[in-house]
């Protein structure tokens, strides 16, 4: 069983109403978020494209995100597995395995 796994049993929700797997996504999102947006906020102006280009080929974020995903994938709880499968990384951006 992962870490995360134990913690999120032994603790309660971070936040009233919303589940630790919920919360994860929204962290995920977040983190997802201020890449993209540092990433844009300089002088050039790449596309939307080039920015999810860059953040899920060349980033240690993504990378990160994708290592989150398929170790929580393996998850015994089936929330928390149908959240990281579903929306952690966009469809078109899930690698083969």
């Amino acid at each position: 069983m992962s870490r995360i796994g134990c913690a999120a049993r032994r603790r309660r929700a971070p936040r009233d109403g919303f589940s630790a797997p919920l919360i994860l996504r929204f962290a995920v999102d977040d983190l997802k978020a201020y890449g993209l947006e540092a990433a844009g906020a300089g002088a050039a102006k790449p596309s939307s494209r080039q920015l999810t280009d860059w953040f899920w080929n060349e980033t240690a974020t993504g990378a990160a995100i994708h290592v989150l995903r398929e170790v929580l994938q393996a998850h015994e709880d089936e929330r928390l597995r149908l959240i990281v499968s579903n929306f952690v990384v966009p469809a078109a951006r899930v690698r083969g395995g």
